[in-house]
């Protein structure tokens, strides 16, 4: 869980996530240019739990330790991903 590959990947995902919504903002907005705000909330929770793994941040609390892990965060960070992938016609 705290490996060096694994903390590298957590990284590059946060990192490569966080660029696509700075430099791409309208890839998370409808039709009518309002933004999905549950969609953003999910997407910055995955990116803040990459950036915490990835910099190599270990939790003295198991519980705190699980929800920082790989195991949340890249699940979010590859859906957030394919949802702009597809929004945007990366695909």
């Amino acid at each position: 869980m705290y490996s060096a590959v694994s903390k590298t990947i957590s990284f590059f995902l946060a990192m490569g996530l966080s660029s696509l919504i700075l430099f791409m903002p309208q890839a998370l907005t409808h039709q009518d240019n309002t933004v999905n705000h549950s969609l953003l909330m999910l997407l910055l929770i995955g990116i803040m739990i990459g950036f915490i793994h990835g910099i190599g941040f270990r939790a003295k609390s198991l519980f705190i330790g699980y929800l920082i892990s790989p195991i949340f965060g890249w699940p979010i960070m590859i859906g957030g991903l394919i949802l702009i992938a597809e929004k945007t016609a990366f695909l």
